[in-house]
C-alpha cells in the first residue's frame, strides 16, 4: 500500500479531503497519465486536475474527471469528502460497486457516473438524500430492485438510469418527486403497471420508460402534463385503448413514441390537439379504424409512423399535404403499410416538400404514381412496393437511379452538393470528364494511392462510368435495359479487379451487394414506378433502390427519436462550476 505524506499547507480542516483524494487515486489502476504528475503532495490538492475547492474553507466542492479513460474502482474514502457538491466520473472504465456512503453526503447535489462498468445494487442511501438534484447512473451494469424503500428526493430534477439491469415495478411514490424534470428508466427490466401517480409530475419534460416489461394501460393523466415534451413508452407490453381525455389546452408534447406495444382501438382524434407535436410513432400495435381526419392540423409534424397496425380502411387524409415540415411518413408494414388503405394516391403528399422518407407499400391504392413526386427534392428513401397501380410496368426510372448510384459510389459526390447548380449536375460533371479525364473525378481513396494495374485500372473505371452514363440518359427510351445492367459482365469485372489487387477494401468500396442492389430489393417484377422518377433532384435517384442494408439503416434512423431536445439546453446549468465554488 502506498504511504501518503501530507503537504505542509494541510490543516486539520482539509487534511481529511487530501487523504480521501489520495486513497481514491490509489485504487485507479490506470490514470492515463492524468494524475501521475499532478496529483502529488508537492502541490495543494485544490490545484489538482478535476478538483474544485471552496475559496474560503479550501474544502473539496467538486470532483470532475469525465472522459479520461480512467480504470479501477471507486474508493469508499470518497464518502469522506463531506463538502462535496458535484461528483462527475462519467465516461470512464470504473468497475465494482458504487460506495454506499455517497448517499450520506448531505451537501451532494449531482452524481454522474454514467457510461462505466459499475455493478451490483444501487445504494439505497442515494434515494434517501433530500439534497440531490441529479442522479445519472446510465449505461452501467447495476442490478437489483429499484424500490426497496420509499424514496425521499424532494429536490431531484434528473433521474437517468437507462441501460442497466434493474428490476422491480415503478412505485407510486414516484409521483411525490414534484420537481422531477427528466425521468429516464429505459432499457432495463422493469415490470408491472405504470402508476397513475406519474401524472402528478407537473414539471417533467422528458419521460422515457421504453424497452422494459411494463404492462397494463397508459395512464391518461400523463397526456395532461403541460410541461411534458417527450414521451417514450416504446417496446413494452402495454395494452388497452389509448385514452387521452385531454383537459389541458396548454400542451407542449413534441414527441410521442408508443410503438411496439399491444395497444388497441382507434387512434384517438384528440391526439390532434397537441399542436407542438413533431414526432408521432404508433407503429407495431393493434390500432384499428381510420387515420384521424384532423391529423393535418399538426402543422409542426416531422415524422408520422403508423406501420404494422390493423388500419382497416379509408383514405390517407388530404390534410397531410398541409404538413410542410413533414420529413418521414410511414404507412407501410406499419408505417401505414401492410394495412388496407385504399383510394387514389394521396396527391396532397407531394406538397410536403421536406419529406426525406416515404413508405406507402402494401396497401390498396389505385391509379398511377403522380409524376410530381419529383418535386420532393429532399426525398432520400421511397418505398412503393406492391403498389396497386395498374398499367404497364416500367423500370426506366430504376435504371436511372442505378446509374446515379454508380456515380456516387465511384466519385464520392452527391447530386445535392453545392457545386452542382441549376446549370450543372452530377451527371453533367461526370460526362464532361469522360473518357479522357475520368481518373481525375474518381475518389482517390478507392485506390489507397496504389498504382499496380496501370492502364487496366483506367479501363475498368471507364467501363463503370460508361455504364452509369448509359443508365442515366435523359430520354428513358435510350437508357440501357436493366437485364443488361445487372449481368455477369459487371460482377466478373469487379471480382477480377479485386482478385488482382488482393485487396478486400476494393470490394468494400464497390460493394458487390450494392452493385446488385436492384436485384436484391426491387427485381423489376414488383416495380410499378413510372419513369418520371428521373425528375428527382436529390440523391433519391441514387438511393431509392439500394440493398436491404441501406434500407435497414434508414428505418433505424427514422425509428430513433432524438434522445434530448437540443433547444432545451442543459438542465443543470445552475449547478455549474461557478455555482459550486461559492
Amino acid at each position: 500500500m502506498q504511504s501518503f505524506s501530507l503537504s505542509f499547507s494541510a490543516s486539520p480542516t482539509n487534511v481529511t479531503d487530501q487523504l480521501a483524494l489520495l486513497a481514491f487515486k490509489n485504487l485507479i489502476t490506470n490514470t492515463n497519465n492524468v494524475m501521475a504528475t499532478n496529483w502529488t503532495t508537492n502541490t495543494s490538492f485544490c490545484s489538482w486536475i478535476g478538483v474544485t475547492c471552496s475559496p474560503e474553507r479550501q474544502r473539496v466542492r467538486a470532483l470532475e474527471l469525465p472522459n479520461l479513460n480512467l480504470q479501477g474502482t471507486i474508493s469508499s474514502s470518497i464518502a469522506n469528502l463531506s463538502f462535496l457538491v458535484m461528483l462527475n466520473l462519467a465516461n470512464n472504465y470504473f468497475r465494482g460497486n458504487l460506495p454506499y456512503g455517497l448517499g450520506h453526503l448531505s451537501r451532494l447535489r449531482v452524481i454522474d457516473v454514467h457510461n462505466n462498468q459499475l455493478e451490483g445494487d444501487i445504494p439505497q442511501s442515494l434515494f434517501l438524500n433530500p439534497r440531490l438534484e441529479t442522479i445519472s447512473l446510465s449505461h452501467n451494469r447495476f442490478t437489483g430492485d429499484l424500490w426497496r424503500e420509499t424514496w425521499n428526493l424532494p429536490e431531484l430534477r434528473i433521474l437517468n438510469l437507462t441501460s442497466n439491469n434493474l428490476i422491480g415495478s415503478i412505485h407510486p411514490s414516484i409521483g411525490n418527486i414534484s420537481m422531477l424534470e427528466r425521468l429516464i428508466l429505459d432499457h432495463n427490466s422493469l415490470s408491472g403497471n405504470i402508476p397513475k401517480e406519474i401524472g402528478n409530475l407537473s414539471h417533467v419534460i422528458e419521460l422515457d420508460l421504453s424497452n422494459n416489461r411494463l404492462i397494463g394501460s397508459i395512464p391518461p393523466a400523463i397526456f395532461n402534463i403541460s410541461s411534458l415534451r417527450v414521451l417514450y413508452l416504446t417496446n413494452n407490453s402495454l395494452s388497452g385503448f389509448l385514452s387521452l381525455n385531454v383537459e389541458n389546452h396548454q400542451l407542449n408534447l413534441e414527441a410521442i413514441d408508443l410503438s411496439s406495444n399491444q395497444l388497441t382501438g382507434e387512434i384517438p382524434s384528440s391526439l390532434c390537439q397537441f399542436q407542438e407535436l413533431r414526432f408521432l410513432y404508433l407503429s407495431r400495435n393493434n390500432f384499428t379504424g381510420q387515420i384521424p381526419r384532423d391529423i393535418g392540423f399538426l402543422s409542426k409534424l416531422e415524422g408520422l409512423y403508423l406501420t404494422t397496425n390493423e388500419i382497416t380502411g379509408g383514405e390517407i387524409p388530404q390534410g397531410l399535404g398541409n404538413l410542410l415540415h413533414l420529413k418521414m411518413l410511414g404507412f407501410d408494414y406499419n408505417n401505414l403499410t401492410d394495412n388496407q388503405l385504399s383510394g387514389e394516391f394521396p396527391m396532397a403528399i407531394t406538397n410536403a416538400s421536406k419529406l426525406i422518407e416515404l413508405e406507402l407499400s402494401y396497401n390498396f391504392f389505385t391509379g398511377s404514381v403522380p409524376t410530381n413526386l419529383g418535386n420532393l427534392r429532399q426525398l432520400q428513401f421511397l418505398n412503393l412496393a406492391e403498389y396497386g397501380a395498374g398499367g404497364i410496368v416500367s423500370t426506366s426510372g430504376d435504371v436511372y437511379s442505378y446509374g446515379i448510384m454508380l456515380m456516387e459510389t465511384f466519385t464520392k459526390r452527391k447530386p445535392t452538393e453545392e457545386m452542382f447548380t441549376e446549370n450543372s449536375s452530377l451527371r453533367y460533371w461526370v460526362k464532361s470528364s469522360y473518357p479522357t479525364a475520368v481518373m481525375k473525378i474518381v475518389d482517390a481513396n478507392l485506390f489507397n494511392g496504389e498504382d499496380e494495374m496501370g492502364g487496366a485500372k483506367q479501363i475498368c473505371i471507364s467501363s463503370v462510368i460508361e455504364l452509369a452514363l448509359d443508365c442515366s440518359r435523359e430520354t428513358p427510351e435510350k437508357r440501357i435495359k436493366m437485364q443488361e445492367v445487372v449481368g455477369p459482365f459487371l460482377v466478373t469485372m469487379v471480382t477480377a479487379w479485386a482478385a488482382k489487387r488482393e485487396n478486400a477494401d476494393c470490394v468494400n468500396e464497390i460493394d458487390a451487394q450494392r452493385v446488385l442492389g436492384y436485384a436484391l430489393f426491387k427485381d423489376g417484377r414488383n416495380t410499378r414506378l413510372s419513369y418520371p422518377l428521373k425528375d428527382f433532384h436529390s440523391d433519391v435517384a441514387g438511393r431509392s433502390f439500394h440493398n436491404g442494408r441501406f434500407i435497414q439503416r434508414m428505418r433505424e434512423k427514422a425509428a430513433s427519436l432524438p434522445k434530448a431536445l437540443n433547444h432545451l439546453g442543459p438542465l443543470v446549468e445552475g449547478i455549474g462550476r461557478g455555482g459550486i465554488s461559492k
